[in-house]
């Protein structure tokens, strides 16, 4: 691979996630026993901010193209645009158990 800045990265338990400037972002799942490791990605476009679920299962980023805030599954790449009461989103956070999200716009 070329080598790529990393915007982002995240550790846990026997999971990395990363950002790249390519607007990827990678999630690596490695065993600590074998060794053996699983990467998903997905292509997340423009982003301003991303975060992970608490169980590492989505993440949440805001486009920074249109301030709008997206969910993805990182299992399949499924996207979902979120409502916001304001037009352009600021700051999303996800809450500690991972089913709500808060955020300013």
């Amino acid at each position: 691979r070329e080598h790529e800045q990393i915007g982002s990265i995240s550790v846990r338990g026997d999971t990395i996630a990363w950002t790249t400037e390519s607007h990827v972002y990678s999630q690596r799942t490695i065993e600590v026993r074998t060794g053996k490791s699983h990467e998903k990605q997905i292509e997340i476009g423009h982003t301003e901010r991303i975060e992970e679920a608490p169980d590492g299962k989505r993440i949440l980023t805001i486009s920074s193209t249109n301030k709008k805030a997206i969910v993805w599954e990182v299992e399949t790449g499924r996207r979902q645009e979120l409502e916001a009461p304001g037009e352009e989103v600021e700051k999303l956070s996800w809450g500690p158990d991972g089913k709500r999200i808060a955020g300013t716009s």
